[in-house]
């Protein structure tokens, strides 16, 4: 406490400070591994949405999501690229954290074998389809027929036959 007479106030004693915890080691860029978490979990329902609409027989829902999943493929790939020029990234990050992602990762390995497995299915019953249509489009069609000079197909007019045009304008 200053003296009556004294004009300036000395400094108080500034407070010691407390006495430091031990500090655990910080993870080198948890955000980075937080984001891989993350992208695998989106990357993860997703596929799940897909898989079930493949199994259900809904193309629409499927072409809907695809946008997406290239987005989120293209995006976990690139941190599974970045991971790999950085293994020690993972050896920094806390065992039930890494133990996640590992558990995660095999999930994934998982849908993704489904995945393909339903697209193959896919592909293969909508080719299946497309080759009946054709198989049937020729067989009903005269195939050796030649124009005539009215514009008739080597006299389908007079037999009351008509042709038959077939067009299919879906992306598989």
């Amino acid at each position: 406490m200053p003296a009556p007479g004294d004009r300036f106030q000395r400094p108080a004693k500034p407070a010691a400070p407390p006495p430091a915890k031990p500090a655990a080691a910080p993870p080198a860029k948890p955000d980075r591994v937080d984001e891989i978490f993350d992208v695998a979990q989106h990357l993860a329902k997703l596929l799940e949405r897909e898989n079930q609409a493949l199994g259900q027989r809904r193309p629409a829902e499927v072409a809907g999501l695809q946008d997406e999943k290239a987005k989120l493929t293209k995006l976990y790939d690139s941190h599974l690229q970045a991971l790999a020029k950085a293994p020690d990234l993972l050896a920094k990050v806390r065992p039930e954290r890494r133990e996640a992602l590992k558990a995660l990762a095999k999930k994934l390995d998982g849908l993704v074998a489904v995945n393909g497995r339903l697209l193959k299915s896919s592909i293969e019953a909508n080719q299946r389809v497309l080759k009946a249509v054709i198989e049937t489009a020729k067989r009903l069609q005269n195939r050796g027929a030649v124009y005539s000079r009215d514009g008739q197909i080597g006299g389908t007019a007079a037999k009351g036959l008509r042709t038959v045009s077939v067009s299919v304008n879906q992306t598989l």
